[in-house]
């Protein structure tokens, strides 16, 4: 069952290759099994990770590919939890290359970002002229900095787009031929799962701590009304011992009105309840 097309910006699908055409844009064996090996290292590496760990095994992960596939920079992307900005969480540069500067994409490369939202593939491999002409900040960007090539793949889980896997090239523009991006397809489908499952850990994980926390704020709420109610009994009990304190010393005789005053002046919190 071949796979399902995927929409492309930039450079368009090839035409049917021939022989010669698949033997130059085709790996060798042994490095079709290199990549294989990669492969299912990184799946392995990422099967049952705790979360706090999931964004060391990236980063190591993203220098693995930029060292395997020759090209000098290569990063994740994913959208904010409300989905209106594309952040940048995870990058590898080699050594002498500028580091990515951009933090958030939407208002830096516009076109760029907006692809991704739509789960395109983003393929350009002779920059800045594969660029269409409406992304003008891309076209610029590119010519700043100097970047020659650039492959965005998608990453999916459960239907929904979570981000980007991209990689660039800064030495010379590059192709990235339809097997490459398969594999590579694969890899970030391991990076999606693994994010996904990390994002929904650290939720249940925020949920625990807020219902602990309900239930702490529950519990001195109780604490406090069983203190009030043990505290509000005597002063109850106290009260009325001096309310009927005062109706005995105010009859007869006159004698006894004396000692009549200091009950009268009872502090006004020995009237009141405890709250």
């Amino acid at each position: 069952m071949s796979p399902p097309s995927v929409p492309t910006v930039g450079v368009p699908p090839p035409e049917p290759a021939t022989g010669e055409e698949r033997a130059a844009f085709q790996e060798g064996p042994r490095e079709g099994f290199r990549f294989e090996t990669l492969l299912g290292d990184l799946s392995a590496a990422f099967v049952n990770l705790p979360p706090n760990e999931v964004d060391a095994h990236v980063n190591h992960a993203l220098r693995q590919l930029v060292e395997f596939l020759g090209v000098e920079r290569s990063g994740l992307g994913e959208f904010s939890a409300d989905g209106k900005q594309l952040l940048i969480t995870h990058s590898y540069v080699v050594p002498g290359f500028l580091p990515l500067a951009l933090r958030v994409m939407d208002d830096q490369l516009p076109w760029y970002t907006r692809q991704i939202r739509l789960g395109r593939l983003v393929r350009l491999e002779r920059l800045p002229d594969d660029a269409p002409p409406e992304a003008v900040l891309e076209r610029e960007y590119c010519a700043r900095v100097g970047l020659k090539a650039h492959l965005a793949i998608p990453l999916t889980a459960g239907g929904a787009v979570l981000g980007t896997l991209w990689f660039g090239a800064f030495r010379a523009c590059r192709e990235w031929p339809d097997a490459l991006v398969q594999r590579l397809r694969l890899i970030g489908e391991v990076f999606a799962n693994a994010l996904a499952r990390k994002n929904a850990e650290e939720q249940v994980h925020g949920l625990r701590d807020q219902l602990s926390r309900v239930g702490r704020v529950t519990t001195l709420g109780e604490l406090a009304a069983a203190i009030a109610h043990e505290i509000n009994q005597p002063l109850c009990a106290i009260v009325l011992n001096a309310q009927a304190g005062l109706r005995l010393v105010s009859g007869s005789p006159p004698t006894c009105r004396r000692s009549a005053r200091p009950c009268g002046t009872l502090p006004p919190t020995a009237g009141g309840r405890v709250k």
